[in-house]
């Protein structure tokens, strides 16, 4: 058992100690955090806002990319088709993927 020098117990896990625990409990942490954060807002503002924007940034990639198992997943609808069938013909999902792309083009520009 670790205790902080505030004499609570640490039991939070830090792999890159040696022990595998944090060297301060949480509440202690959590202290330091809001301390630092009320001297100095603007940093800890400024990175939150430049991982938003990655987020959104890759959230629309994710978006546009139209992955395999959805487009499998729209060749299956309303067919008799199976997965394994639709796997042996990579055309066919290329193919159904373009379509999407257009169609969802088609929504954008309207």
């Amino acid at each position: 058992m670790k205790l902080c020098n505030c004499g609570k117990q640490v039991t939070a896990k830090d792999k890159r100690n040696k022990d595998g625990l944090q060297k301060k409990c949480n509440s202690c942490y959590n202290e330091i955090r809001n301390k630092r954060y009320k001297e100095n807002p603007n940093p800890i503002k400024q990175r939150q806002k430049k991982y938003n924007n990655y987020q959104a940034k890759k959230a629309k990639e994710h978006a546009r990319l139209i992955s395999d198992t959805y487009v499998i997943a729209e060749l299956k609808r309303g067919t008799t088709l199976t997965t394994k069938d639709i796997i042996k013909f990579p055309e066919l999902i290329e193919t159904k993927r373009q379509i999407i792309k257009n169609k969802r083009l088609c929504q954008s520009k309207t």
